[in-house]
């Protein structure tokens, strides 16, 4: 279904829980010069054979894995700005004064507010909790306890390489420490058709979320008598993910083709990927420019670093976990987009969150007999197994003989052949493969207007 333009802001008020929808969230996608507006591009009046990728956005994404703004992957195709983006990024906000402590500590209580507030108003009457062994669930579960609200259960998804299963092990001894249900939810052997569904959710804006998919199954299992929360924006905001002291002062000192460098990180298997002509086309430098242009809207932000990466990574890419694959059935909250944990978090200097340590010191402030509990550490992925590497990689070689695509055989095909012999390698390969899936998907869509 297509909706007018502009209409994704009428029903938007001052519901602290529905202030993620200020942001964009989810995206609101538009053809130039039409007046028709979707949450996804299949729903668009598209004419195929006509679109054109958009060179700089592809730049971009095969280099970060996120769009960036308004970009998408066609020139004709652009997202929506929210009519309030640049009123929340140019409003005045004076620069937290407290002490780092004073800071956490009140963290922590502007948070167990906001969600008693919300918990005391929810119609749900029964709690799941998608848990990890980090900081964002694990904040969120505590706020949900202290609230007097009993969880009925909590999940955690074994996480695809490079990740190990941390998760499982820390997110089990907590909730048996607590007394709570928890089940472990294995991730199933289907990379591809995951990997495509995923593309297919984000309207190929995204390329890490196929995991979820695990996840958003068990919740649409489920009935709409339950009520679910996500961390959306909870490692940005709170965490400090992607920032640095170094990011930070480059920020400051305006050095932005040095911070848009280290945002855009090595060229990795790029150059070997494509070929000559396509690495001209999607170069360096047209991501180079791009960055700089989009980092340039958030210097007057306290923590610009954090307001770039919500904008655009949250935005334009994690948003559809919870936005797209989760809350299908039930009803998914995002605490950290909150009205008043994101006021409150906007207001803090970038460089609390250079060590990464802001939100363990909230947590543990506010929740001190819990104190005690690890967080995952980060462990070597365990190899993949013979019969899941070679149904794996094999199924990929196949769809990208059978879908044209600019990645060189001559790349592709040692490699999945070294994964299938090495399963420590697998790992590595199929991350790597998501980006010849990726090109192979949106020429197909390109040319037939058809998704596999």
């Amino acid at each position: 279904m297509t909706h007018m333009k502009n209409d994704i802001m009428q029903d938007v008020d001052n519901t602290p829980d529905l202030f993620y929808r200020k942001f964009g969230m989810p995206p609101l996608f538009t053809v130039q010069g039409s007046e028709h507006t979707a949450h996804s591009i299949f729903d668009l009046p598209l004419q195929h054979n006509a679109l054109e990728i958009d060179d700089t956005a592809m730049a971009v994404f095969l280099r970060l894995g996120f769009f960036l703004g308004s970009d998408t992957p066609f020139r004709q195709i652009r997202v929506q700005q929210p009519a309030e983006q640049e009123a929340l990024l140019h409003q005045q906000v004076q620069e937290y004064q407290g002490s780092f402590d004073d800071a956490a500590r009140e963290y922590g209580e502007v948070f167990k507010r906001a969600m008693a507030d919300y918990l005391s108003t929810v119609e749900q009457d029964k709690i799941v909790m998608p848990l990890s062994g980090g900081r964002d669930s694990r904040h969120i579960l505590f706020a949900i306890l202290a609230s007097g609200r009993k969880v009925d259960h909590c999940i955690t998804c074994v996480r695809p390489p490079p990740y190990d299963d941390q998760d499982i092990k820390v997110a089990q001894h907590l909730c048996q420490q607590l007394n709570i249900r928890h089940q472990s939810l294995a991730l199933e052997p289907h990379y591809l058709a995951q990997q495509l569904e995923n593309f297919r959710m984000s309207s190929f804006c995204a390329e890490e979320n196929a995991w979820i998919s695990v996840v958003a199954d068990h919740l649409n299992s489920l009935d709409s008598s339950y009520v679910a929360f996500d961390g959306l924006a909870g490692g940005i905001l709170s965490d400090g993910a992607f920032t640095s002291a170094k990011k930070i002062q480059l920020y400051r000192e305006e050095k932005w083709q040095e911070l848009a460098n280290i945002i855009l990180s090595a060229e990795g298997y790029l150059p070997a990927m494509l070929s000559e002509h396509d690495y001209r086309r999607w170069s360096r430098d047209k991501a180079l420019d791009r960055v700089i242009a989009e980092l340039k809207r958030y210097q007057q932000c306290p923590n610009p670093v954090g307001q770039f990466y919500l904008w655009n990574r949250t935005r334009r890419e994690i948003c559809y976990m919870p936005f797209g694959y989760m809350n299908k059935v039930v009803n998914v909250a995002t605490p950290y987009m909150f009205r008043d944990v994101y006021n409150f978090l906007l207001q803090l200097p970038g460089k609390f969150f250079a060590n990464d340590s802001f939100h363990s010191r909230a947590i543990a402030l506010t929740y001190p007999q819990y104190a005690h509990l690890p967080y995952a550490e980060r462990t070597p992925a365990r190899p993949l197994g013979l019969r899941q590497r070679i149904g794996t990689l094999t199924e990929i070689g196949r769809f990208l003989q059978q879908h044209p695509h600019p990645v060189s055989g001559g790349f592709i095909y040692p490699r999945l052949a070294a994964g299938i012999v090495s399963g420590n390698y697998a790992c590595r390969v199929t991350d790597i493969m998501a980006t010849p899936v990726y090109l192979a998907e949106l020429q197909r869509f390109i040319r037939t207007g058809q998704r596999s």
